[in-house]
Protein backbone atom coordinates (compact mmCIF):
# COMPACT_ATOMS: atom_id res chain seq x y z
CA UNK A 1 0.00 0.00 0.00
CA UNK A 2 1.29 3.49 -0.21
CA UNK A 3 1.85 5.38 2.64
CA UNK A 4 1.06 9.13 3.27
CA UNK A 5 2.43 11.05 6.58
CA UNK A 6 2.27 14.10 8.13
CA UNK A 7 4.65 16.05 10.41
CA UNK A 8 5.02 19.68 12.40
CA UNK A 9 8.22 21.31 12.67
CA UNK A 10 9.09 24.53 14.32
CA UNK A 11 12.68 25.86 14.06
CA UNK A 12 15.11 29.25 14.45
CA UNK A 13 16.09 30.96 11.43
CA UNK A 14 16.56 27.39 9.07
CA UNK A 15 15.33 23.99 9.11
CA UNK A 16 17.31 21.03 7.36
CA UNK A 17 15.20 18.13 5.91
CA UNK A 18 16.55 15.54 3.93
CA UNK A 19 19.31 17.39 3.04
CA UNK A 20 17.28 20.57 2.13
CA UNK A 21 17.76 23.95 4.08
CA UNK A 22 14.40 25.65 4.64
CA UNK A 23 14.37 29.20 5.76
CA UNK A 24 11.04 30.18 5.18
CA UNK A 25 7.58 28.48 6.91
CA UNK A 26 5.43 26.70 4.69
CA UNK A 27 4.43 22.71 3.98
CA UNK A 28 6.72 20.95 1.72
CA UNK A 29 6.44 17.07 0.72
CA UNK A 30 8.58 14.65 -0.51
CA UNK A 31 7.57 11.65 -2.36
CA UNK A 32 9.58 8.44 -1.17
CA UNK A 33 9.91 4.16 -2.19
CA UNK A 34 8.38 2.70 0.77
CA UNK A 35 9.94 -1.18 1.45
CA UNK A 36 7.06 -2.56 -0.74
CA UNK A 37 7.65 -0.59 -3.89
CA UNK A 38 4.92 2.06 -3.20
CA UNK A 39 4.65 5.16 -3.07
CA UNK A 40 5.19 7.18 0.12
CA UNK A 41 4.69 10.57 0.54
CA UNK A 42 6.12 13.14 3.82
CA UNK A 43 4.15 16.48 4.50
CA UNK A 44 6.07 18.49 6.70
CA UNK A 45 4.28 21.66 8.28
CA UNK A 46 7.16 23.83 9.10
CA UNK A 47 7.37 27.31 11.07
CA UNK A 48 10.63 29.34 10.87
CA UNK A 49 10.95 31.43 14.10
CA UNK A 50 13.60 34.50 13.40
CA UNK A 51 16.13 35.14 15.09
CA UNK A 52 15.96 39.13 16.61
CA UNK A 53 18.90 41.30 16.48
CA UNK A 54 18.62 45.57 17.53
CA UNK A 55 20.80 48.12 17.37
CA UNK A 56 20.52 51.20 19.95
CA UNK A 57 22.81 54.33 20.28
CA UNK A 58 22.65 56.32 23.81
CA UNK A 59 24.90 59.22 24.81
CA UNK A 60 25.37 59.87 28.49
CA UNK A 61 27.26 61.58 31.28
CA UNK A 62 29.71 59.79 33.54
CA UNK A 63 27.64 56.48 33.34
CA UNK A 64 24.84 54.27 31.54
CA UNK A 65 22.90 51.75 33.42
CA UNK A 66 21.76 48.98 31.27
CA UNK A 67 19.70 45.87 32.12
CA UNK A 68 21.32 46.54 35.67
CA UNK A 69 24.67 46.74 34.44
CA UNK A 70 26.75 50.05 34.95
CA UNK A 71 28.90 51.70 31.67
CA UNK A 72 31.26 54.16 32.56
CA UNK A 73 33.30 54.27 29.28
CA UNK A 74 32.47 54.24 25.61
CA UNK A 75 31.92 51.16 23.46
CA UNK A 76 29.59 48.78 22.03
CA UNK A 77 27.98 46.48 23.94
CA UNK A 78 26.61 43.02 23.71
CA UNK A 79 23.19 41.58 24.79
CA UNK A 80 21.68 37.77 24.13
CA UNK A 81 18.27 36.86 25.37
CA UNK A 82 15.67 34.18 24.41
CA UNK A 83 12.52 35.05 22.69
CA UNK A 84 9.21 33.85 23.11
CA UNK A 85 9.39 31.23 20.20
CA UNK A 86 12.76 30.36 21.54
CA UNK A 87 14.80 32.04 19.39
CA UNK A 88 18.54 34.11 20.21
CA UNK A 89 17.20 37.30 20.20
CA UNK A 90 20.63 39.89 19.90
CA UNK A 91 20.75 43.93 21.17
CA UNK A 92 23.88 46.13 20.71
CA UNK A 93 24.01 49.15 22.38
CA UNK A 94 26.26 51.86 20.73
CA UNK A 95 27.09 53.90 23.99
CA UNK A 96 29.00 57.24 24.38
CA UNK A 97 30.08 58.12 27.83
CA UNK A 98 30.92 61.74 28.36
CA UNK A 99 32.69 63.01 31.50
CA UNK A 100 31.88 65.93 33.94
CA UNK A 101 34.66 68.09 34.31
CA UNK A 102 35.61 68.97 37.68
CA UNK A 103 38.06 71.89 38.52
CA UNK A 104 39.81 73.25 41.37
CA UNK A 105 41.31 76.74 42.48
CA UNK A 106 42.82 77.88 45.43
CA UNK A 107 42.97 81.73 46.33
CA UNK A 108 44.18 84.08 48.55
CA UNK A 109 42.90 87.88 48.52
CA UNK A 110 43.30 90.59 50.62
CA UNK A 111 39.54 91.29 50.82
CA UNK A 112 37.33 90.59 47.85
CA UNK A 113 38.01 88.22 45.22
CA UNK A 114 36.17 87.64 42.34
CA UNK A 115 35.31 84.43 40.51
CA UNK A 116 32.62 83.70 37.92
CA UNK A 117 30.93 86.96 38.11
CA UNK A 118 30.50 86.76 41.69
CA UNK A 119 32.31 88.52 44.29
CA UNK A 120 33.53 87.10 47.65
CA UNK A 121 34.49 88.51 50.94
CA UNK A 122 34.38 85.41 53.71
CA UNK A 123 37.13 82.57 53.83
CA UNK A 124 35.46 79.30 52.96
CA UNK A 125 34.91 77.13 50.00
CA UNK A 126 32.45 78.23 46.90
CA UNK A 127 31.03 75.58 43.92
CA UNK A 128 29.95 76.77 40.49
CA UNK A 129 28.36 74.29 38.36
CA UNK A 130 27.33 75.05 34.76
CA UNK A 131 27.52 72.79 31.41
CA UNK A 132 30.39 71.87 29.23
CA UNK A 133 30.91 71.34 25.63
CA UNK A 134 29.78 68.28 25.90
CA UNK A 135 26.29 68.51 27.43
CA UNK A 136 27.39 67.75 30.97
CA UNK A 137 28.41 69.12 34.19
CA UNK A 138 31.16 71.50 34.65
CA UNK A 139 31.90 71.66 38.60
CA UNK A 140 34.28 74.50 39.52
CA UNK A 141 35.32 74.73 43.29
CA UNK A 142 36.76 77.33 44.73
CA UNK A 143 38.97 77.03 47.88
CA UNK A 144 39.26 80.79 49.01
CA UNK A 145 40.89 82.31 52.08
CA UNK A 146 39.97 85.75 52.70
CA UNK A 147 43.57 87.54 54.24
CA UNK A 148 41.94 90.74 55.86
CA UNK A 149 44.14 92.62 57.72
CA UNK A 150 43.16 95.85 59.90
CA UNK A 151 45.69 98.46 61.91
CA UNK A 152 44.61 101.43 64.39
CA UNK A 153 46.48 103.03 66.81
CA UNK A 154 45.54 103.36 70.77
CA UNK A 155 47.28 105.19 73.17
CA UNK A 156 48.19 103.35 76.92
CA UNK A 157 49.87 106.31 78.86
CA UNK A 158 52.83 107.28 76.97
CA UNK A 159 52.98 104.32 74.80
CA UNK A 160 50.97 104.09 71.49
CA UNK A 161 50.29 100.45 70.26
CA UNK A 162 49.23 99.02 67.44
CA UNK A 163 45.71 96.90 67.35
CA UNK A 164 45.56 94.73 64.65
CA UNK A 165 43.82 92.28 62.84
CA UNK A 166 44.72 89.38 63.07
CA UNK A 167 46.22 90.08 66.43
CA UNK A 168 49.81 90.60 67.34
CA UNK A 169 50.88 92.11 64.21
CA UNK A 170 53.96 94.06 64.41
CA UNK A 171 53.87 97.63 62.43
CA UNK A 172 55.84 100.11 60.80
CA UNK A 173 55.54 103.62 62.47
CA UNK A 174 55.50 106.54 60.05
CA UNK A 175 55.02 110.53 61.40
CA UNK A 176 53.69 113.07 59.07
CA UNK A 177 53.65 116.84 59.56
CA UNK A 178 52.44 119.18 57.54
CA UNK A 179 54.69 122.33 57.29
CA UNK A 180 53.88 125.35 54.36
CA UNK A 181 51.17 123.41 53.00
CA UNK A 182 53.88 120.55 52.25
CA UNK A 183 53.34 117.27 53.87
CA UNK A 184 56.20 115.48 54.94
CA UNK A 185 56.27 111.67 56.01
CA UNK A 186 59.51 109.51 58.12
CA UNK A 187 59.41 106.44 58.99
CA UNK A 188 60.30 106.38 62.81
CA UNK A 189 60.41 102.96 63.69
CA UNK A 190 60.02 99.15 61.72
CA UNK A 191 58.29 96.04 62.55
CA UNK A 192 57.22 96.71 65.92
CA UNK A 193 54.02 96.16 68.52
CA UNK A 194 54.46 99.81 69.88
CA UNK A 195 56.19 102.78 70.07
CA UNK A 196 57.04 105.48 72.35
CA UNK A 197 57.19 109.20 70.54
CA UNK A 198 59.85 111.19 71.56
CA UNK A 199 57.90 114.08 70.43
CA UNK A 200 53.85 114.97 70.32
CA UNK A 201 52.74 114.76 66.67
CA UNK A 202 50.85 112.78 63.99
CA UNK A 203 51.51 109.15 63.38
CA UNK A 204 50.45 106.57 61.21
CA UNK A 205 51.23 102.57 61.30
CA UNK A 206 51.12 100.21 58.38
CA UNK A 207 51.05 96.16 58.98
CA UNK A 208 51.53 93.87 56.10
CA UNK A 209 50.29 90.26 56.54
CA UNK A 210 51.03 87.38 54.17
CA UNK A 211 50.91 90.52 51.61
CA UNK A 212 48.13 91.72 52.56
CA UNK A 213 48.49 95.65 53.83
CA UNK A 214 46.37 97.88 55.50
CA UNK A 215 47.31 101.75 56.77
CA UNK A 216 46.13 102.91 59.90
CA UNK A 217 44.07 106.26 60.65
CA UNK A 218 46.25 109.15 61.41
CA UNK A 219 46.26 109.36 65.10
CA UNK A 220 46.76 112.87 66.80
CA UNK A 221 49.34 111.97 69.54
CA UNK A 222 49.56 115.89 70.42
CA UNK A 223 45.57 116.32 69.54
CA UNK A 224 44.60 113.17 71.51
CA UNK A 225 46.76 114.56 75.01
CA UNK A 226 45.55 118.19 74.47
CA UNK A 227 41.88 117.29 74.19
CA UNK A 228 39.52 116.65 77.24
CA UNK A 229 36.37 115.61 75.90
CA UNK A 230 33.42 116.82 77.72
CA UNK A 231 33.66 118.14 81.41
CA UNK A 232 31.38 118.52 83.59
CA UNK A 233 31.00 121.88 86.49
CA UNK A 234 29.73 120.54 90.02
CA UNK A 235 27.22 121.84 92.16
CA UNK A 236 26.12 124.10 89.63
CA UNK A 237 24.45 126.50 90.10
CA UNK A 238 26.79 127.25 92.92
CA UNK A 239 27.26 130.00 95.87
CA UNK A 240 30.85 130.28 95.28
CA UNK A 241 33.32 126.73 94.46
CA UNK A 242 32.64 124.90 91.63
CA UNK A 243 34.78 121.69 90.92
CA UNK A 244 35.70 120.72 87.29
CA UNK A 245 36.16 117.13 86.03
CA UNK A 246 37.53 116.24 82.71
CA UNK A 247 39.94 114.25 80.77
CA UNK A 248 43.69 114.44 81.16
CA UNK A 249 45.72 111.29 79.99
CA UNK A 250 48.66 113.01 80.13
CA UNK A 251 49.00 114.95 82.97
CA UNK A 252 48.90 117.69 80.36
CA UNK A 253 49.04 121.65 81.62
CA UNK A 254 45.33 122.04 80.81
CA UNK A 255 44.39 126.01 81.00
CA UNK A 256 40.69 126.94 81.59
CA UNK A 257 39.73 130.66 81.00
CA UNK A 258 36.74 132.41 82.97
CA UNK A 259 34.59 134.28 80.70
CA UNK A 260 31.82 136.90 82.09
CA UNK A 261 28.50 137.01 80.18
CA UNK A 262 29.73 140.38 78.43
CA UNK A 263 32.67 138.15 77.03
CA UNK A 264 35.45 139.37 78.75
CA UNK A 265 38.32 137.07 79.98
CA UNK A 266 37.87 137.31 84.16
CA UNK A 267 40.33 134.81 85.33
CA UNK A 268 42.49 131.85 84.64
CA UNK A 269 42.94 128.71 86.05
CA UNK A 270 46.17 126.35 85.49
CA UNK A 271 46.21 122.09 86.25
CA UNK A 272 47.91 119.21 85.40
CA UNK A 273 45.27 117.12 86.94
CA UNK A 274 41.93 115.79 85.68
CA UNK A 275 39.75 117.96 88.08
CA UNK A 276 40.10 121.66 89.56
CA UNK A 277 38.60 123.73 91.93
CA UNK A 278 37.19 126.80 90.88
CA UNK A 279 36.74 129.87 93.40
CA UNK A 280 34.01 132.40 92.14
CA UNK A 281 33.37 133.42 95.80
CA UNK A 282 35.02 137.65 94.80
CA UNK A 283 32.93 137.12 91.68
CA UNK A 284 29.21 138.77 91.85
CA UNK A 285 26.08 136.39 91.06
CA UNK A 286 25.41 135.76 87.57
CA UNK A 287 26.12 134.01 84.21
CA UNK A 288 29.88 132.87 83.93
CA UNK A 289 31.28 130.48 81.04
CA UNK A 290 34.66 128.03 81.88
CA UNK A 291 36.47 128.07 78.24
CA UNK A 292 39.01 125.15 77.29
CA UNK A 293 40.85 125.68 74.14
CA UNK A 294 43.70 122.72 73.19
CA UNK A 295 45.90 125.26 71.12
CA UNK A 296 47.36 126.92 74.35
CA UNK A 297 48.48 123.26 75.95
CA UNK A 298 50.11 122.22 72.45
CA UNK A 299 53.50 122.63 71.43
CA UNK A 300 55.94 121.57 68.77
CA UNK A 301 53.91 119.82 65.93
CA UNK A 302 51.43 121.37 64.50
CA UNK A 303 47.61 120.06 65.01
CA UNK A 304 45.07 118.52 62.51
CA UNK A 305 42.79 119.50 64.87
CA UNK A 306 42.22 121.79 68.10
CA UNK A 307 39.09 121.40 70.58
CA UNK A 308 37.00 123.90 72.27
CA UNK A 309 34.73 123.50 74.72
CA UNK A 310 32.92 125.71 77.75
CA UNK A 311 30.44 124.94 80.01
CA UNK A 312 27.99 127.50 81.79
CA UNK A 313 28.34 128.00 85.21
CA UNK A 314 25.43 130.24 87.36
CA UNK A 315 27.11 132.15 90.40
CA UNK A 316 23.96 132.62 93.16
CA UNK A 317 25.47 134.08 96.06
Amino acid sequence: NSETTTSSESACDSYVWDGVTYTASGSYTNNYINSSGCDSIHTLNLIINKSDTTTSTETACDNYIWDGTTYTTSGVYTKNYTSVEGCDSAHILNLTINNSSFTTTSAVSCDGYTWNGNTYYNTGTYVWTTTNSTGCDSIATLNLIINQVYAEITQSGETLKASTSPPGLNADWYNTQTENGSKRIWLMEEDTSTFNPIFDCSYFIVVNHEGCIDTSETYFYAANAARIGSFVASPNPTKGMVNVKFQNNKNQVVIFDLIGNNGIKLDQFITTEDNLDVDLSKHSSGTYYLYFNSEKAVQGCRLEETQRVSTKIILNK
